[in-house]
């Protein structure tokens, strides 16, 4: 805004004020029970079912919400960057199980002309209203930015509901209080739209709902299961067999499972879910709502939700075991599948199954990435430039959906830990530093780039990387993809710096060198064109090669000598040990310019022995590769050497 601070208080003295209605409601099915009667020496007390809505205060304590009750400030004068948080508890303080629902929604909105001249402008169309979930109470928002990253950035008061079970705080393993907190504030973009002229000062009420009822859960003299779900599955299962319930989760019992034949009942009931949980009752009963002991696990299979990172799964509060394939699962272990959103369980025995995962964020800033060093899935809705370092080492999924994140810092992303997915778009690092670039694979971190374009626009910068001793545990495998520069790049750079770690290309598209100098290395398909360095004047074949190397003593010479790759063999340090290269079904573009306009081919592969260890050297692996431009004595552009002058060829595995 152009306008001073003053002056945007006095055009912005919006007020948001906040009416709360909290309704306790009973279904027509079921009573309200209060009283209570005694016989003999047996006293019979009927349930009592009661729900409470209550805010924590400024000291932390939570006190109950009445409809006088003011959650936000009254008189908050709303301009850019104001932020104000409510945290809720939503308590079962009866002895039944109940239902409830609780709303927000905007109503009595006063509309206003903004300051551009715009009738009918809201004030909810310049806020952004967002909510958290929780089973556990959430910890204070240290700072605003905070706050933003977990409400994200879609403007608008958008209706808000929340179902869920609660049950009395003595039945174990079940929730008794949920916990919420509500994210009101104006984005710092917001300009003089938001700005009022005029009589008609914007204000929102808020209105705030609980209803409640009660849900079956108590035992009787029959047992507990009357309030349990069908299954549509009443088969016989001594000869193995599948059942599948309402809602489509499947169980596939093995043969011989059970001691004798046996009728069974799959039933599956969702006793609590939040934003990042879900939680579920299944059992296999026989008709009369006895469970089945099996004596071999049985595959539970169930869709959630997709996309969904560091998916975690336990039974009976114990953790299960993540397994890497869903076939042959072993008893108490787990597979889940985010492009499918399958979830496949092995079990012997059932009842509480808990479901956690990360957090997803629908990206439409750059506060939206304030949160991805916490890991979760960030969907991407529009281009976007990121002024600073950004860094994650938790389990996530960036998925581009076909746009542009530019980052403007020399550090770009770093990836330190974690399983790491990056998908369908573009990452370009625009920093002029010299070993700047997009992403830096560090740590123990797995990380999966699937059809991107990585750019890079420095001289020198390392458009993808790992980092040596720090990277040894560290994989990262690229597929579909393109590796480059910007069409404005200063001077030449790596596509990639391998230094350590397990790298696969596959199936890439590459312009640039790349250098390999420790870890494996893996090259499957794909076209990778050669550029040279800047103002190259000569092609450095083998006796060039040693002697730049010796004089110079240069281990990153990639850049200078301008081949497709380049692979150091530095076998004295665990940090910079190559274990293998392979390098199959690619295509090389070998032929470049140099200084005098002339035409010339370089290398498609040069391995180079640095002679620091008296172990022999490793055998490369070449397979099935295509070299469009041969070299000026028209030999195949491929070179295998140490120091010492010996053509080691006779040592790689070549067909």
């Amino acid at each position: 805004m152009a306008n001073s601070k003053h002056t945007k208080r006095a055009l912005l003295a919006s007020i948001l004020s906040v009416v709360l209605c909290a309704a306790m409601l009973v279904g027509s099915t079921f009573a309200w029970f209060t009283d209570s009667v005694t016989s003999g020496n047996n006293k019979i007390v009927a349930g009592n079912l009661d729900v409470e809505l209550e805010y924590r205060n400024q000291e932390g304590k939570w006190n109950p919400v009445t409809e006088t009750t003011k959650l936000f400030q009254e008189d908050a004068l709303w301009e850019p960057g104001h932020t104000e948080v409510v945290y809720l508890r939503v308590k079962n303080a009866g002895t039944l199980a109940l239902k409830y629902q609780l709303a927000v929604t905007a109503a009595n909105e006063t509309t206003f002309t903004n300051a551009l001249g715009k009738e009918g402008c809201r004030l909810s169309d310049y806020l952004v209203f967002g909510q958290v979930e929780s089973d556990t109470e959430i910890v204070e928002y240290a700072t605003r930015e905070e706050a933003w990253a977990a409400a994200g950035d879609t403007l608008g008061l958008s209706d808000y509901t929340k179902e869920s079970e609660l049950y009395p705080e003595e039945i174990d393993g079940k929730p008794s209080e949920q916990y919420i907190a509500l994210v009101v504030y104006m984005p710092t973009e917001v300009g003089n739209e938001a700005n009022y002229r005029g009589d008609a000062v914007p204000s929102i009420d808020l209105g705030v709902n609980l209803v409640a009822t009660q849900t079956p859960y108590e035992a009787d003299s029959f047992g507990d299961n009357y309030d349990k779900g069908v299954g549509s599955g009443n088969i016989t299962i001594a000869a193995g067999g599948t059942i599948t319930d309402a809602d489509g989760t499947k169980i596939d019992i093995p043969a011989n499972a059970v001691a004798k034949d046996m009728s069974a009942v799959l039933s599956v009931k969702k006793v609590s879910s939040a934003a990042t949980s879900v939680s579920y009752d299944i059992s296999l009963c026989m008709p009369d709502g006895s469970p089945v002991t099996l004596s071999a696990p049985a595959v539970v299979t169930k869709t959630i939700d997709k996309n969904l990172t560091s998916v975690t799964v336990s039974h009976n509060g114990t953790a299960m075991t993540k397994a890497d394939s869903a076939e042959n699962l072993q008893d108490q272990q787990f597979h889940y599948d985010p492009n499918t959103g399958l979830l496949t369980l092995s079990t012997s025995t059932f009842s509480p199954f808990e479901i956690r995962w990360g957090t997803i964020y629908t990206v439409k800033s750059a506060n939206n990435l304030l949160s991805l060093q916490y890991g979760g899935t960030f969907l991407f809705e529009k281009n976007l430039t990121y002024p600073k370092a950004l860094t994650t080492k938790n389990e996530c999924v960036i998925d581009l959906q076909g746009h542009t994140l530019s980052i403007s810092h020399k550090n770009g992303l770093t990836v330190s830990g974690g399983k790491c997915i990056i998908k369908n778009g573009t990452i370009v690092c625009t920093a002029a530093s010299a070993s700047s670039g997009p992403i830096l694979v560090m740590g123990d971190a797995d990380v999966t780039i699937e059809n991107c374009t990585l750019l890079s626009k420095a001289s020198q910068a390392l458009t993808i990387s790992t980092n040596g001793s720090q990277s040894l545990n560290s994989k990262l495998h690229i597929k579909n993809s393109t590796i480059g520069q910007t069409a404005d790049a200063t001077g030449r750079g790596y596509a990639g710096y391998f230094p350590a770690g397990k790298v696969v290309l596959e199936n890439c598209d590459v312009t640039g060198h790349i250098m390999v100098a420790g870890g494996s290395f893996t090259i499957d398909g794909g076209q990778y064109h050669a550029t040279g360095f800047n103002n190259q004047a000569k092609v450095f074949d083998q006796q060039a090669t040693i002697d730049f190397i010796k004089t110079s003593e240069q281990l990153g010479a990639a850049n200078t000598f301008g081949d497709c790759v380049l692979i150091y063999d530095r076998r004295d340090s665990d940090s910079y040990k190559i274990t293998d290269v392979t390098i199959k079904n690619a295509v090389f573009d070998t032929e470049i310019t140099l200084s005098d306009d002339s035409r010339a081919s370089v290398y498609a592969v040069k391995y180079v022995d640095l002679g620091k260890s008296s172990a022999d050297p490793i055998s490369c692996v070449l397979e099935n590769n295509t070299y469009r431009h041969q070299l000026a004595d028209g030999k195949t552009p491929l070179m295998f050497v140490d120091l010492e002058g010996n053509n080691l060829t006779g040592n790689q595995i070549i067909r």
